[in-house]
Parts: structure tokens; C-alpha cells; sequence
């Protein structure tokens, strides 16, 4: 658990050396975030806003740029600004409450899992509706608009589209169940850390479950990747 996670910090910049999604604001870039900079260009040259939506756009930014700046506060005040992974692992290895330790960085991990949720949230508000298929999950999208772009007939986009609005729903399951397993994962710690008692295999039951899901949704992405791909390969050579 403590490897998976640091590697999903270090994926995500949570824990970076030189901070490398930190800008520092401009007036065309007034986001400290990288990726928020990013979807603030993406508002402004999306044809289906207009000035009132832009604003309240902007505001919903500023407040999700607020929340990275709390996360970053509390990633720094439990491993130490600008923290190298190895230090890291160092200060994890040397904690004087190990399940404390553990406890903190599983709330690190949540916070950090509904901060993406919400940035995935705007992302989708700038992509026009017509564009989105009736989806709204963005890997679920990005999928759809590929699907368009290959030489698959009327018949087969609609049964794909199907197919994608059938997983759509397995993966917005999965992501629920995820979290669930989070806050139990961080519920088992704290129970543990003050000496409660603990249902070892309970817990080990329902991580499992959710890997196996994980699983079979990991399958389903590359499974339709490739034959999305391959379908658009054979478009370009025509």
C-alpha cells in the first residue's frame, strides 16, 4: 500500500521535488496549477459559453485552485516541502506512530482522489454537449469522439455506443466502491491505531474485490483502445 501510494503521488505531482505543475500566475495564465491554467485556455475558446458562464467558470477555478493549495499545505506539513520520494519513504520508515503516519497519508490519498474527481467535473464543462455523446465520464468521451473520427459504420457506433454507456456505468460503480475502500482502508488504520478491534478479513475481502474490478476495467480500457485504433488505422490508409 505505501509503494502504490507514493507512486500515485509521484504520478500525480503530489509529492514533487521541484513542484513541476506550480506556475507562477500571469494574466493569461492567473492559476498557480498548470492544469488548471490549461482548462482555464480551454474555457475561454469553447464556442458554447457565454460571458456569464465564462465567469462562473473562472470562480469554480479559483475555488479548486484553493483546494490544492490546502491539500499542498497538508502534504507538506506531514512530509516536508519540496520532499524528495526517497525522503519520504525515509520520514515513513522513521515515524515514531507508524499507524498514525498511515492514517494521515490514507486521507492525503482521498482528499487527493475527490480533488481529481472535481478538476475531471470542470474538465467535462468545457467540452460542448454535442461532443460528449450523452457521456460524462472524460476517458468515456474521449473514446466516443475517437469512435467518429474511424470508419465504423452507423450500425456500429450506435451498438459501441452502447457498449461505452454499459461500461460507463461499471466505472462510475467502480470509482464509488474505490473510495468506499479508501475510507474503510483509513476507518481499519485509526481502529487499529487506538487499539480497537478489527475484522482483518472483512477488510481484506473488500480490497480485494475492488482490485478485481480494477481489474477488469483496466482490461476494458486497453480492449477498446485497440479497437478503436485499429479501426482508425484502417481509415487513414483508405
Amino acid at each position: 500500500m505505501h509503494k502504490q501510494l507514493t507512486e500515485i503521488m509521484k504520478k500525480h505531482n503530489i509529492v514533487p521535488k521541484d513542484k513541476p505543475n506550480k506556475q507562477t500566475p500571469t494574466k493569461d495564465k492567473p492559476f498557480d496549477d498548470k492544469r488548471l491554467n490549461e482548462l482555464w485556455k480551454k474555457t475561454l475558446d469553447a464556442q458554447h459559453f457565454d460571458d456569464n458562464e465564462v465567469k462562473i467558470m473562472k470562480q469554480q477555478l479559483k475555488i479548486h485552485q484553493e483546494k490544492i493549495n490546502q491539500y499542498q499545505e497538508l502534504v507538506d506539513d506531514l512530509y516536508g516541502e519540496n520532499s524528495h520520494p526517497a525522503a519520504v519513504q525515509a520520514k515513513r520508515n522513521n515515524a515514531v506512530d507508524k499507524d498514525e503516519f498511515q492514517a494521515r497519508e490514507m486521507d492525503l490519498k482521498l482528499q487527493h482522489k475527490r480533488l481529481n474527481k472535481d478538476f475531471q467535473t470542470l474538465n467535462v464543462k468545457t467540452i460542448p454537449e454535442e461532443e460528449r455523446g450523452g457521456f460524462n465520464e472524460p476517458r468515456i468521451i474521449n473514446f466516443w469522439k475517437d469512435a467518429q473520427k474511424t470508419n465504423f459504420t452507423e450500425e456500429e457506433l450506435i451498438s459501441l455506443k452502447e457498449e461505452l454507456r454499459h461500461f460507463e456505468g461499471k466505472l462510475m460503480k467502480y470509482d464509488t466502491m474505490q473510495e468506499e475502500a479508501m475510507y474503510a482502508e483509513r476507518t481499519y488504520k485509526k481502529k487499529k491505531m487506538n487499539g480497537e478491534k478489527v475484522d482483518m478479513k472483512k477488510h481484506t475481502a473488500m480490497r480485494e474485490k475492488v482490485k478485481d474490478i480494477g481489474n477488469s476495467v483496466k482490461k476494458f480500457f486497453t480492449s477498446m483502445k485497440e479497437k478503436i485504433s485499429s479501426r482508425k488505422q484502417q481509415h487513414n490508409e483508405l
